[in-house]
């Protein structure tokens, strides 16, 4: 099964002796000597730039040091993307509900959508402006008139979305979410 955010997070924090070097505390040293009142941008520009550090290593090791792994609250991640959205909030719980029965089903919150995977992810959800609730598929976009391209929306995985609009799933929609699952499993 592929890395959610916050396993990723981890596991860079977990390797740095081993891709630098120096451990967590080692690096946590080096960035409050330089942290002055540099914005995280700039701390992780110059933990690369000074310290040749790759993008993601730099950027692990500020926020960790700043408060922790990000993603390690998953159910807050959710909370927080669907805050100002109820109806699509009841529509993205009942799609989870039943996604999760299956159980090589895990999910995945990020900042912006939550995805669904198995080896692979197959799917993700996220509120629109609308308070409606938008599922990303990896079906091409003929599988169904419903569907529409995905530009922009998760991976590159993701070719098609659909909007959902009622709280209960319907059985097209059903269809389509299962499809994905079936062609990703």
């Amino acid at each position: 099964m592929a890395l959610s955010p916050k396993e990723m997070h981890a596991r860079i924090i977990e390797n740095l002796k081993t891709k630098t070097g120096k451990d967590f505390a080692a690096w946590a040293n080096i960035t409050a000597k330089i942290q002055g009142d540099k914005s995280d941008k700039d701390l992780i520009a110059e933990l690369k730039s000074d310290h040749g550090l790759g993008h993601y290593t730099a950027f692990a090791i500020v926020k960790e040091m700043r408060n922790g792994n990000a993603y390690a609250d998953e159910q807050a991640l959710v909370d927080k993307l669907f805050a100002m959205f109820p109806r699509a909030r009841a529509s993205f719980e009942n799609l989870s509900a039943w996604l999760l029965e299956k159980p090589e089903v895990g999910q995945t919150p990020c900042k912006t959508y939550v995805g669904f995977r198995t080896k692979r992810q197959f799917a993700i959800a996220r509120p629109t402006k609308r308070d409606s609730l938008e599922i990303g598929l990896t079906l091409p976009v003929s599988a169904s008139n419903s569907l529409s391209p995905a530009k922009n929306f998760g991976g590159s995985r993701i070719m098609s979305k659909v909007e959902v609009e009622a709280q209960t799933l319907s059985v097209e929609i059903k269809s389509m979410v299962e499809q994905s699952f079936k062609t990703n499993h």
